[in-house]
């Protein structure tokens, strides 16, 4: 191996500073995507090898702990006393490691082209089968060369493109990242980022999220507390202050007349509000014999819009003011806890218009919808379907109510009469 493709001084300053500077020097060349097989001598991967155990030990770096370390590694035959001592000699102790550490890449993917190249040339003379693997192995120095170290790079740039959890499985495939080398070295990026970009999330290994910190200052200006001008099922506009952005949970049994309320709800809607129908379970047929159950339902009204949809809510929202979005239903059929997140990813899209919501019960017995409280994090108003003799609606969730007393679980018993009407017995009681 040529003297050109070795920089015993890049592998000083690095190997130095990581004892003069422990885990953040560390970082710094981990970052450059340095992994032990960069650097062309034994001595000096065995030193980085130690550190890198060291780190993910907890324990500190310093000559001490890598003399113990290097002895623990079966390595302390290999890395004589006086070299590990002299490491760094002269070097500041604030160098930047990371040029150093890219140089030592750069080295390592050159002289695994050349090896690969001269192993091809080698296997082409024989003329036996090994001229296959060479071509492979040739294809990897390749990629490895022409990447120049930049795993570091692309896993940033994946981050700037993401948000929320991710799974570590996942960022290997959107990276294409092959072997155990290069999943690694992403491994250990993400480790380096830890409280500076992602943050673990949950119990599970490998899952990590994004840290969100940017903030939008909430501006007052022009803002106002009227109550929006809304007709809600039950009587419930009677209790119940609708504002700009506000969402309304309608969750239900099946067969306990949550479309019939939605649609009720158009209904009685149309002239003040710009009303925006997406629809999961129902298509064009379907749809207007439904319609065709209200006395005059106003399908042909100017106002009125209605879309097949079942999912990305988000991305389809009308978000301006007097703009009523209802979907009817929120399709979950597994993951029952994404229900929250759903849900908040709808408020966050939603601007100064109002969502009404429809979703399953948890079962039969609860009134709790899909997805639990966490359902109920972002409603205002939130009831609940309850399909019987008769049936029964209950208040889950009631905030900026109009009159002084809770409505929390008060209960109102209903009948849905031809597919289009809701007939009310009586008036709200609490039956908690």
């Amino acid at each position: 191996m040529t003297n050109n493709l070795q920089s015993p001084e890049a592998a000083s300053v690095v190997l130095g500073a990581i004892i003069a500077r422990g885990e953040s020097a560390l970082g710094e060349a981990m970052l450059a995507n340095l992994e032990p097989e960069h650097f062309p001598n034994e001595i000096d991967r065995a030193v980085y090898r130690s550190a890198i155990r060291l780190a993910a030990s907890g324990g500190a770096i310093d000559l001490v702990t890598m003399r113990k370390a290097l002895q623990e590694n079966g390595d302390a035959d290999t890395v004589p006393v006086a070299y590990l001592a002299e490491l760094g000699a002269g070097i500041p102790v604030g160098i930047d490691v990371t040029p150093h550490a890219q140089e030592l890449v750069r080295l390592a993917a050159r002289r695994a082209l050349l090896t690969s190249a001269h192993n091809l040339q080698e296997a082409a003379k024989a003329g036996n089968g090994d001229l296959p693997a060479a071509i492979s192995d040739l294809q990897q120095s390749l990629t490895s060369y022409n990447d120049g170290g930049g795993i570091a790079a692309r896993v940033k740039n994946y981050l700037d493109c993401i948000e929320g959890v991710f799974d570590i499985s996942q960022l290997y495939v959107d990276l294409s990242l092959q072997g155990a080398a290069e999943k690694a070295a992403a491994r250990q990026v993400i480790w380096r980022l830890k409280g500076k970009r992602v943050q673990p999330h949950g119990n599970k290994a490998g899952r990590w999220r994004v840290i969100a910190d940017n903030l939008e200052e909430i501006n007052f200006g022009g803002v106002t507390t009227e109550d929006l001008p809304i007709w809600l099922p039950f009587d419930l506009h009677d209790y119940a202050r609708i504002m700009p952005g506000n969402i309304i949970v309608i969750a239900g049994d099946p067969d306990a007349g949550k479309t019939t309320a939605v649609l009720n709800v158009i209904k009685h809607n149309i002239e003040k509000w710009d009303v925006h129908y997406f629809n999961s379970e129902m298509g064009a047929e379907e749809l207007l014999g439904r319609l065709k159950l209200f006395d005059g339902f106003p399908m042909g009204h100017p106002h009125f819009h209605a879309y097949e949809r079942s999912c990305d809510f988000q991305d389809v929202l009308r978000t301006e003011k007097y703009c009523l979005n209802i979907i009817d239903f929120l399709e979950v059929t597994e993951d029952f806890w994404m229900v929250g997140k759903l849900i908040s990813d709808i408020h966050r899209a939603l601007g100064d218009a109002v969502a009404v919501i429809c979703l399953q019960k948890k079962d039969l017995a609860s009134d709790l919808p899909l997805g639990g409280m966490r359902s109920l994090e972002k409603p205002r108003v939130a009831i609940a379907m309850k399909r019987g003799v008769p049936n029964t609606a209950k208040i889950l969730k009631l905030k900026n109510r109009k009159c002084a007393h809770s409505m929390l679980n008060h209960c109102r018993d209903y009948n849905v009469v031809n597919g289009s009407e809701l007939h009310c017995r009586g008036k709200w009681e609490s039956r908690s």
